[in-house]
């Protein structure tokens, strides 16, 4: 019976080890490359206009925005952040604040894959496909070096997927709205939801 948790600090460690090389990769990448500028400036400016106009006025005004509300909610905590800390608007910091997000949905899915597979498999093998997500280049650029969101609205439909393999509708559909709402490509996995309906019938 002792033994059992000295076991499961071996098992522990690796996987706060991994997540941990993620998160600190992805920041040194983050501050060292601007991202894609128009993009960058937006949720920037955005992030700028939901804090200090206040997210129920964020779509009256005139400036240029294409962009659901979910993603407006992330972004209004991230001018709130920058205000408390001073941040300029030119600042490495600033642009690692408004790429965090997208680094930090990365390293959950990544966990979230461990856990789904550790749970199916062994531990050695989730772990290795974490990683393999984790390390995936075209994963690091998206959110690390260009500064996109597609990794926030992707831990979502993984999730809503997640829970339609599971049978839990509801789960799904929140998770499914949620990602919708971040970024409407989401309708893409609608097909999924629709022949799970299907099924029941």
């Amino acid at each position: 019976a002792l033994a059992k948790p000295a076991v499961s600090k071996r098992s522990v460690l690796p996987v706060v080890l991994v997540l941990l090389l993620a998160v600190v990769g992805r920041i040194i990448i983050a501050v060292t490359i601007e991202g894609y500028p128009t993009d960058i400036s937006c949720f920037k400016s955005w992030s700028a206009m939901a804090f200090e106009g206040g997210l129920s006025n964020f779509y009256f005004s005139e400036a240029f925005t294409d962009y659901p509300p979910g993603y407006m909610y992330v972004l209004w905590l991230a001018g709130a952040l920058q205000k408390l800390f001073g941040l300029a608007y030119e600042s490495a910091g600033f642009t690692l604040l408004i790429k965090l997000p997208a680094i930090l949905c990365d390293v959950v899915t990544g966990y979230f894959i461990y856990r789904l597979f550790e749970k199916r498999t062994n531990h050695t093998l989730a772990l290795c496909l974490s990683f393999l997500y984790l390390i995936n280049p075209a994963v690091i650029s998206n959110s690390s070096a260009w500064g996109q969101v597609d990794s926030v609205f992707t831990l979502f439909v993984v999730l809503y997927i997640y829970y339609i393999c599971e049978k839990k509708l509801v789960l799904a559909c929140i998770f499914y709205t949620i990602g919708f709402l971040i970024k409407p490509q989401t309708v893409i996995f609608t097909p999924i939801l629709l022949l799970y309906l299907y099924q029941m019938l």
